[in-house]
């Protein structure tokens, strides 16, 4: 088996807050590009995020839930059929994120397919 290769790169404040003023600094838009830059030269398949920081990139939508509540959700994984190459992974237990397209787009990155991963 094939097993993925992963490389966990972070960049945080010391009270590990992203929306500090921290990253503000010109030293901290330095460093941030060179996560890009390696980010970019590593050809990396994925990102992983957790949900405060989802929260911020999507401006704190809420979901949309009308009309779905009701619906009987089945047991086990629900696994999309391949349609990038890159994935944005979103790691959202209690399912605050409220998307507004199955794809995320920032200028300056590659379009992404969004995973969803929640809890029951």
């Amino acid at each position: 088996m094939k097993r993925p290769y992963t490389t966990i790169q972070i960049l945080s404040s010391l009270n590990g807050r992203i929306d500090d003023p921290f990253f503000g600094l010109d030293v901290t838009k330095l460093g941030s590009s060179y996560f890009g830059q390696y980010r970019s030269e590593a050809n990396a398949h994925a990102w992983l995020y957790g949900t405060t920081t989802v929260k911020e990139f999507t401006h704190f939508h809420q979901p949309n839930l009308a009309g779905f509540e009701n619906l009987p959700v089945p047991d086990g994984d629900f696994i999309a059929p391949k349609q990038a190459a890159l994935y944005f992974v979103s790691l959202d237990p209690l399912g605050e994120i409220g998307w507004m397209s199955k794809f995320y787009e920032r200028p300056g990155r590659e379009k992404a397919q969004i995973i969803e991963v929640l809890t029951n």
